[in-house]
């Protein structure tokens, strides 16, 4: 395992391009993190299309950058200015803006990167270690009737969450059974879905 993590990141570092898109992603996602109502996923939205002419570790890589930087970057206006920039930070503001506020901003900030850096790095490494094992688990063991829950579940989910006029929802699941499916449509009064 460890050497196709070796193998896999000086082939991605090895190019000059990917190291740059690399740095793009780091400052954009913090910038767009930073920002409150403009999240790491406005820039993610962004640069969607523009990813599609990237390698696909390329445009892997690019998103996770943006993810992990701008859950950061929100943690900084969170702790100085107890405005969260993405949902996820409003925990941080609880801690964070009252050390502000008693002159240790530095250390939360510190505190929120050090937290950052660990807890990215452990999960990345648990990530690793466990997509083999768990894939396998997950070939080996579904099949058919496990399929058939989800989709069940799913429909049940659609079915059971109308609001009194909203047929549209059974149309909606119907649809997706029968794009997946083939089956035949049960209900046909909205054909465009």
């Amino acid at each position: 395992m460890i050497e196709n993590f070796l193998a896999g990141t000086a082939a991605l570092f090895g190019d000059p391009i990917t190291i740059l898109i690399f740095v793009f992603g780091v400052i954009g996602g913090m910038l767009f993190g930073a920002i409150p109502g403009v999240s790491m996923l406005t820039l993610a939205a962004i640069l969607l299309p523009f990813s599609a002419g990237l390698e696909p570790a390329q445009g892997v890589m690019l998103f996770a950058v943006i993810y992990c930087t701008g859950t950061y970057g929100g943690a900084i206006t969170a702790i100085l200015f107890n405005i969260p920039g993405a949902p996820e930070n409003a925990p941080t503001a609880f801690d964070g803006y009252p050390m502000t506020k008693q002159g240790r901003a530095g250390k939360a900030v510190g505190a929120a990167v050090l937290c950052s850096a660990i807890g990215g790095t452990a999960s990345a490494l648990l990530m690793m270690a466990a997509t083999e094992p768990l894939a396998q688990w997950a070939i080996r063991n579904i099949g058919p009737p496990e399929i058939f829950a989800l989709v069940f579940f799913w429909a049940c989910r659609c079915i059971f969450s109308w609001r009194k006029h909203d047929l549209e929802r059974l149309d909606v699941c119907t649809s997706w059974l029968t794009r997946c499916y083939g089956w035949p449509r049960s209900c046909g009064w909205n054909k465009s879905l």
